[in-house]
């Protein structure tokens, strides 16, 4: 057995095919190699990459204590062709103190030979590891004032990126908004009382803008970018949708308003009702455009002849290829999903003048997009659990999501054919069976609070598949970690063996 080799006298560089041609040859030579903890530390110390370096030190602590992975790792999956470093699984962790390479790794030794002389030629180089998990998440909402010194931060980064040419017209029309004297001022001067009728007119003005904001014309534009990643598109999608779900609700509060009849009432109601709209809308939408024109205006400059950059939105948007792997169509399906239902959402909750008294051509419209968005969800489902693996807890809540949500699509049929039945008399069928209260308004009353369910299913499915993501990536991490630490007792070894060799 070899002695522990603590820090050795530098000895003269051997060509180490040289090296390993002798231990190849000479049997005496094709023993137990134990690497000194002291000496891999140092090897760690000096590697470059600091990260790199970070999770080399992380897993050779965590190895040291038991708690964490093994070499056996470095065998691969059962099946698969062997990986590269398949030949240095044996090694072992000894007392906590030192990683052996055991004797019986050389049996039979032309693999580890090969291996070990390609580690020393650098031709098993370390690849690079793969990018940082995103820390990117959902807007919170939001139940008190911002801080002021919050406040005035986002409004000097709004007001930086008011003149940017391609989304600053919506920006300056915000900080404008959030100045003007009125119910939902934020800046300047304390919000001012005003009636019902005003009211509706802000916030009318607000949602306006936050669907300006992801029109075609500005952020929609990047659909086809060969540089904006799809993670932040996707994400930024859904925080739309966060918002059209908050703007849902202090619109349904709205309507409490109806009730009231004394001035007094309705300027109490008002003042509650205007906090309302600040607080959870204009400050998480302030919030969402201070993350949107900062990652916009991050971006490199691109034109027509730029190449769509891997999860690039251009690159994302094309349909699958025949080699696609599952988890890269339930990928597009995920991203078409949250694309449909964001017209959809958007259309339902701030067109009004879509519902009449009679079956309109602006809910037929609204119609086929809800079931182009039951015909992506049904691929996506049947795709998606075998994509993600689910905790018993995790499919529970997914489970009773999809229940309610295929609930829906089963009333939206049958809602459907009785007004496509009785254009004129559908929506009072509807009234007399009891399935709408409001004859003009029988279709939105059906489906808002399918909105909000569906919203609610969306971030339950990008969480699930953002925290997949975020632990394939690290799990990628420490086996990058698990890999250089491999190539480094390897290369202490063959140090071994050049000092053995020269004694």
């Amino acid at each position: 057995v070899t002695a522990p080799l603590a820090a050795a006298e530098p000895l003269a560089a051997a060509d180490p095919r040289a090296v390993l041609e002798a231990v190849a040859s000479n049997v005496q030579l094709q023993r137990e190699h134990v690497i000194q903890r002291e000496l891999i530390e140092a090897g760690v110390a000096s590697t470059a990459d600091a990260r790199l370096r970070q999770k080399m030190s992380e897993t050779f602590a965590a190895m040291l204590q038991g708690t964490g992975p093994s070499f056996s790792v470095l065998q691969g999956a059962p099946g698969a062709a062997p990986p590269p470093l398949a030949p240095l699984a044996s090694l072992l962790v000894e007392g906590g103190e030192h990683i052996v390479l055991p004797e019986a790794a050389w049996a039979p030794h032309e693999g580890l030979l090969s291996c070990l002389t390609d580690i020393a030629t650098g031709a098993l180089a370390a690849p690079e590891l793969p990018p940082l998990p995103s820390d990117d998440t959902l807007l919170p909402e939001m139940s008190q004032p911002m801080e002021q010194a919050q406040l005035q931060a986002t409004f000097s980064v709004l007001q930086g990126a008011a003149s940017a040419p391609h989304m600053g017209s919506v920006i300056r029309m915000l900080v404008q908004l959030a100045q003007l004297d009125g119910p939902l001022r934020m800046l300047g001067g304390q919000p001012s009382p005003c009636d019902l009728q005003t009211f509706q007119q802000h916030l009318s003005a607000l949602a306006n803008q936050l669907n300006t904001l992801h029109d075609p014309n500005f952020l929609g534009k990047e659909l086809q970018s060969p540089v904006f990643a799809r993670a932040k598109y996707e994400l930024f999608a859904l925080q739309h949708v966060q918002m059209l779900v908050w703007l849902q609700r202090v619109q349904q509060g709205l309507q409490q308003g109806a009730g009231k009849t004394t001035p007094a009432e309705v300027q109490q109601f008002v003042v509650q009702i205007s906090h309302a709209a600040r607080v959870l809308l204009f400050q998480p939408m302030l919030l969402h455009s201070v993350q949107v024109m900062s990652y916009v205006q991050s971006l490199p400059p691109y034109d027509a002849k730029t190449e769509a950059q891997p999860g690039s939105m251009r690159a994302s948007m094309a349909y699958p290829p025949e080699s696609a792997t599952e988890q890269d169509r339930v990928e597009w399906l995920l991203l078409n999903l949250l694309l449909q239902f964001q017209t959809v959402y958007k259309d339902a909750l701030c067109n009004p003048g879509i519902y009449t008294p009679t079956y309109s051509p602006g809910e037929a419209s609204l119609f086929q997009g809800f079931f182009r968005l039951e015909e992506i969800y049904t691929h996506l489902i049947g795709r998606f659990p075998a994509s993600c693996p689910l905790s018993e807890q995790e499919q529970g809540v997914l489970t009773q999501l999809c229940q309610k949500v295929v609930k829906y699509f089963q009333d939206g049929k049958q809602i459907k054919a009785v007004l496509e039945q009785n254009p004129s008399q559908g929506k009072a069928i509807l009234v007399a069976n009891g399935l709408a209260s409001n004859q003009q308004f029988a279709v939105r009353e059906w489906i808002m609070p399918f909105m909000s369910c569906f919203a609610d299913l969306l971030k339950v499915l990008w969480t699930l598949w953002t925290q997949l993501k975020r632990k394939k990536q690290s799990m990628a991490a420490s086996r990058r970690g698990i890999e250089q630490l491999t190539r480094l007792v390897a290369r202490c070894a063959l140090d071994q063996q050049q000092q053995q060799q020269q004694q």
